[in-house]
């Protein structure tokens, strides 16, 4: 049986979408589409066209199951055949008008294979063969064997895999020991791991860094309030220290003047006459000095005069003489 065209309705993303395909033997399909144009929904639409569209299918999640159809024409050894796929229960087999068909039909061309079978040999997506591999590597190596030696290698895949298997117990035995490579690398991958862990700064830790950083400069903050106000206050301080001794001689002044309240009231220019007389007595008292100094040399020197009495009483016949 060869698929010859697909008409999907209502199906994934196509809302009424016909692919044509090419029967020729030997003639290979190529259908090429960007991500998310649909090429996982026709693979799907394969499987559910020949086995049934499952009750859960995602393919609604766009137009709902309502008038789900799937519907093919191929070429099969008796001829042409059209048969397709509706979303519901029971015998979902439909021909081209949409009515039920026999589903004998359709066994008559699928013979014994099933879902299963074409998904892992046919309908392949990248987990299949994924998983595939999987299986080859799980059989222990019998058909991946017979795969190599099927392909004409010159060397027996068995004895590649046993080469393999010592070399693998040689490098990393089962059992650990520090003198092989493997596990000395591995000591040091897992050390290197362990100094990286460690080198991370986790979120909880640098969290509370933030909030010891926050509280130190809040801290740092009302520091330096504090500082600011106890410098205003030595300030003022300062300027109460300088001024004291002025406040204390007008407060002695008020003291004074409110037990002398007879006390004259002087003029304005009181403090500038005082000063003026209070500097002219300083040059009286100089004067005064000084006079008495010159006073006392002169007496000195009078002292020091000596009287002749007989010239002075003749000093009257002198006189008469001329």
């Amino acid at each position: 049986m060869r698929l010859t065209s697909l008409i999907l309705t209502n199906y994934g993303v196509f809302q009424s979408e016909h692919v044509d395909l090419d029967p020729a033997p030997g003639r290979v399909n190529l259908l090429v589409a960007p991500n998310g144009a649909g090429k996982s929904i026709l693979r799907s639409a394969f499987c559910d066209l020949l086995f049934g569209v499952g009750a859960q299918t995602p393919m609604g999640f766009r137009y709902g199951y309502k008038d789900m159809r799937l519907l093919a024409h191929a070429e099969t050894a008796g001829g042409p055949v059209v048969f397709g796929r509706r979303k519901g229960q029971g015998n979902t087999l439909i021909d081209a008008g949409g009515q039920r068909l026999d589903p004998a039909v359709l066994a008559a061309l699928l013979g014994s294979a099933d879902r299963g079978l074409l998904e892992r040999l046919f309908a392949l997506d990248t987990d299949r063969l994924r998983q595939g591999g999987h299986a080859l590597l799980e059989s222990g190596g019998a058909l991946a064997e017979a795969l190599v030696s099927a392909s004409g290698g010159a060397r027996q895949a068995r004895e590649v895999k046993v080469r393999l298997e010592a070399d693998r117990d040689r490098l990393a035995p089962r059992r650990a020991a520090q003198t092989r490579p493997f596990y000395q690398a591995l000591d040091q991958f897992l050390g290197a791991r362990k100094r990286i862990a460690a080198s991370i700064l986790k979120p909880e830790v640098r969290e509370r860094q933030e909030a010891d950083l926050k509280a130190l400069q809040d801290q740092r903050d009302g520091l330096a309030l504090s500082h600011k106000r106890a410098t205003r206050r030595l300030s003022q301080l300062d300027r109460v220290r300088r001024v004291r001794p002025t406040l204390a001689a007008l407060d002695q002044h008020a003291e004074w003047l409110a037990a002398h309240q007879e006390a004259p009231v002087l003029p304005a220019d009181a403090g500038a006459r005082l000063d003026n007389a209070e500097r002219a007595l300083r040059e009286a008292e100089q004067a005064v000095r000084h006079a008495t100094e010159t006073r006392d040399a002169t007496a000195a020197k009078a002292a020091l005069i000596v009287v002749d009495e007989a010239l002075i009483e003749a000093g009257a016949e002198l006189e008469g003489l001329v």
